[in-house]
This record gives structure tokens, C-alpha cells and sequence, in this order.
């Protein structure tokens, strides 16, 4: 039998009317998605046998995090409501997720510290929450010693999923890391968050 989830369960209490005002009147899915290692979230129109548009939030995150997240592609869902064709993380997406999120932004949903780090990450939004190292940290509550492997010089180590890795060359936008333990070497995307080793 396949559990459906309310994602009211999983946002800040305080956030429910606001979203309720947001949602009115609209025919959205709103789905509690598995946890996915490549996205947070995401944004599907109507195809196929699948009606109406849907986006779905990992069950994962934080309530903070699930909270942006859903903003997040709600902003991409009233663009695609509106016909809108331009870049799909462009100025018109990001002026849409600045305005969305502003009724949210209160110490009522998030903690001071995250508000400060949102405060920055909100004058030019990224696609990825792993843009902004410590924004992501703080919503994910991983803070000491995480940051983007990008920011690693070569020859440093890092943890990531549970095992060691040697940062090597970049390579265009992926960089070559070496496993240590079977010594086969793996691309990763520049903006990986990871934890890094003294």
C-alpha cells in the first residue's frame, strides 16, 4: 500500500496559512517525495497519464529546507501556469522565488542565523541550494567543517556518502576525486557539497 504524505506535516506550523494563501486555488499535486541524492525537489507539468502539474520535496529535509524548497518550485510552477519560456533559472525565476518567499522569511519560520544567511543568498538565488555552502549547511545541519568541493585545493581530502576522497584536477565543470579506499577515480560535480579533512 503506497503512504501518501501531507506536506503540511513536514513545513514549520507557522508557514501553513501562508502557504495555504499561496496554494488557493490551484491544482497542484503536491507530493512528499523518497529522499533523492541529486535534487531536493522538482517542478513536472502535465503529461501523460499525469493530469495536472506536480512537484514533489524530498522527505529528508528540515522543515526550513522542505519550506524553501517548495517555494521554490512553486515559483517555477506559476512561471509555467503563465506560458513563461525563458531560462528556467533566469532573472524572471529568481524575481518570481524573491517575491514568493518574502511572506516566509520571519523568525517564526526560520532561525535568526539561517534568516542572516537567507538575507545574502536572496539578493541573486542560485538553482542549487549548494551554491551558498553555508546556507546549505545551516538547512541541512551539517555546519562544521562541510563546504563545496570546488573550494578544496588539489590534493586535499574529503568525506562524502562515507567514504575518503583526494581532490584531483578539475575537468570543465566536473572534477576528478580519488577514492582511497579502492583507488578508482570518480568526476564529481564542482558544487558537491562535502566534509572536509584537516
Amino acid at each position: 500500500m503506497k503512504l501518501h504524505l501531507d506536506y503540511r506535516d513536514f513545513v514549520p506550523k507557522t508557514s501553513i496559512t501562508a502557504l495555504s494563501e499561496m496554494t488557493a486555488g490551484h491544482h497542484v499535486i503536491i507530493k512528499v517525495s523518497v529522499a533523492r541524492q541529486s535534487k531536493w525537489g522538482d517542478f513536472r507539468a502535465p503529461y501523460g497519464a499525469y493530469k495536472l502539474p506536480r512537484i514533489s520535496v524530498n522527505r529528508n529535509l528540515s522543515k526550513e529546507a522542505f519550506l524553501m524548497t517548495l517555494v521554490h518550485e512553486w515559483a517555477h510552477y506559476e512561471l509555467w501556469k503563465e506560458k513563461y519560456r525563458g531560462a528556467a533559472h533566469g532573472n524572471t525565476w529568481k524575481q518570481r522565488f524573491i517575491s514568493l518567499m518574502q511572506p516566509f522569511l520571519t523568525l517564526d519560520n526560520f532561525p535568526e542565523h539561517i534568516l542572516n544567511l537567507m538575507s545574502d543568498y536572496f539578493q541573486n538565488p542560485k538553482a542549487a541550494i549548494s551554491s551558498a555552502p553555508e546556507l546549505h549547511a545551516a538547512l541541512t545541519g551539517k555546519e562544521d567543517n562541510h563546504l563545496i568541493l570546488s573550494e578544496l585545493n588539489e590534493g586535499k581530502r574529503f568525506v562524502y556518502r562515507k567514504n575518503t576522497y583526494e581532490r584531483r584536477a578539475l575537468r570543465r565543470t566536473r572534477i576528478l576525486c580519488l577514492r582511497l579506499d579502492n583507488q578508482k577515480q570518480y568526476l564529481f560535480m564542482a558544487n558537491t557539497p562535502v566534509q572536509a579533512l584537516d
